[in-house]
Formats: C-alpha cells, structure tokens, sequence
C-alpha cells in the first residue's frame, strides 16, 4: 500500500479545546463506501514544525479499490502539500484534526485533471478517557479526478495516535 499522510486543519467539529502544534500518525482500513466487503486503506504522518503551525510536514496515501463501480481501478491518491493558508490545530476532547490536502492520483491509467486537487481530512484518536471508542478516519474529495468521492468510518486493523504539545500556561 502506499504510504498516505494527511494534512490536517481546523477542529473536528466536536467540542474541545483548539492547540497548536502536534503530531498525527496512523494507518489501517475502514469499510469502502461503495463496495461493503472491501476495505480502503490509508497510512499517514502529519507534524507541526512551529508553535503556532505555520510550517508543516507530512506525508502519506489512501487506496480504496472497492471503489471500481464508480472510478475504474478504484481510488489511488498520494499526498502532495498540505493546503497553505488554512492553520494546523488539533483539539484535546476528542484528540481529533481536519483539514484540507492536495493529492495526486497514484494510479497511472487515471490522469491528474487540475494543477491543485484537493481532499478534505477529519481523523480522530477515540483510545483515550474511561470510555475507548475505534479510532476515526473521513475524507471527502473535492476536487480532481476522484471528485465526490467519500468515505469515513472506524478504523480497523490499525490506529491512530495524536500526540498534544502541553498547553501554555496563561499570565
């Protein structure tokens, strides 16, 4: 499987609070949206490089190949950069990271129809607190030849781990 990393951005949507800096790590399947007995794959690193997340590194790839009834030989992305402009943070409660990523398709017989494409990201790391819930993975394609494409669900036979700077102290 090629290796995913995806970039990640704003909160999950679910309450907490919003820090700066990090890490996301993570890799495994989840169910393929279009095909039920398939699994799509995935496995990426993300990491901030600054305090407050300007710079970014990561790398990383997702493959769904249950995906054929609708994209021939299936979905194949590579990470490419992480979106500029659009902040890097990481919630506490639930360790969670979103974001937008541009990718490139993996497969040679499907051709990259923009200069920049682009996916939505939202991961979360539920293996913490009294209650350990399965890891999640989403993502939406928005833009390229994998356009409209969605798929999202816990994560199986891997995880994911979000690593927290400790939090600045106020005055």
């Amino acid at each position: 499987m090629p290796a995913a990393v995806l970039a990640l951005t704003t909160a999950c949507g679910s309450p907490g609070v919003s820090q700066a800096g990090g890490k996301a790590t993570g890799g495994g399947s989840i169910d393929s949206t279009l095909d039920l007995a398939a699994k799509a794959q995935f496995a990426f690193t993300v990491q901030c490089l600054d305090l407050i997340c300007m710079a970014q590194k990561g790398s990383g790839g997702y493959d769904d190949k249950g995906a054929n009834a609708v994209f021939p030989n299936g979905v194949h992305m590579k990470l490419v950069s992480i979106v500029a402009n659009t902040g890097f943070g990481f919630t506490n409660t639930p360790k969670c990271a979103a974001g937008t990523v541009t990718y490139q398709s993996a497969d040679p017989k499907v051709p990259d129809v923009l200069p920049v494409q682009t996916a939505g990201v939202k991961i979360c790391d539920n293996s913490h607190g009294s209650v350990k819930l399965a890891d999640t993975f989403v993502i939406h394609v928005q833009s390229g030849p994998y356009i409209g494409y969605a798929a999202g669900g816990p994560v199986q036979s891997g995880q994911i781990t979000i690593t927290l700077p400790p939090a600045v102290a106020g005055p």
